[in-house]
């Protein structure tokens, strides 16, 4: 501290001067980011947020207190103790906040991204809807292995909605091979379990995936 390297935060709480300032915005009103915020950190993909919205930072504190400071976005605290020792939620409780506070396409960008990039399994993520209240799961209904980013995400699930038969990483001759499939009820990624959704609308095909050594294709 005397060097300038580090700076007191909170009570037993130091920063570099490098440290993000959504995170220090957090420990000195005596939250911790989760949700959202917490989720854009550990580098999943995030929607852009409403003017409403953009300058709110998602927090969580173990016990009830005083009113928060303007720009916090209190989640209602499940036990009287910090469930984890760092100042940012890990991703699966990131995302358990996510579950309960975003709408269902935002919620399934971040479940979908957090596959894509490795942070968690097909397993931890059923884990995390099965945790969930069932209006949650509803609200999120399929996910897929399939999509590279944010964006394709929200283009599948549009495309949808309307009823549109949607295949995605799907092989074309001369171009390329398909590495992963998904379309209809449930999705399937390198073994894993299928993730129960909701059930199509009629005239939408269901299709699931058999898992093999290079991913998943298509099946019926």
């Amino acid at each position: 501290m005397e060097r300038g390297e580090l700076r007191r935060v909170a009570r037993g709480w130091f920063a570099q001067p490098t440290a993000q300032p959504d995170v220090l915005t957090a420990l000195l009103a005596g939250y911790r980011l989760t949700c959202a915020d917490a989720a854009a950190l550990h580098g999943l993909w995030t929607p852009h947020r409403s003017p409403s919205e953009q300058d709110l930072l998602h927090v969580h504190k173990p016990s009830s207190g005083p009113t928060a400071p303007p720009g916090l976005l209190v989640h209602s605290p499940r036990s009287r103790t910090w469930p984890e020792a760092d100042a940012v939620a890990s991703l699966p409780l990131a995302l358990e906040h996510a579950l309960r506070c975003q709408s269902g396409e935002t919620c399934a960008i971040l479940l979908e991204s957090a596959i894509e990039h490795r942070l968690l399994t097909p397993t931890a993520v059923q884990e995390l809807l099965d945790g969930a209240p069932a209006a949650v799961r509803s609200r999120i209904g399929m996910l897929s292995t399939a999509s590279d980013s944010g964006s394709e995400t929200r283009v599948v699930r549009w495309l949808r909605r309307r009823r549109f038969h949607v295949e995605q990483q799907v092989f074309v001759e001369g171009v390329g091979s398909s590495t992963r499939t998904s379309v209809g009820s449930s999705w399937r990624s390198m073994g894993g379990p299928s993730i129960p959704a909701r059930t199509p609308s009629a005239g939408i095909a269901t299709v699931t995936c058999d898992p093999s050594a290079t991913g998943c294709r298509c099946s019926g």
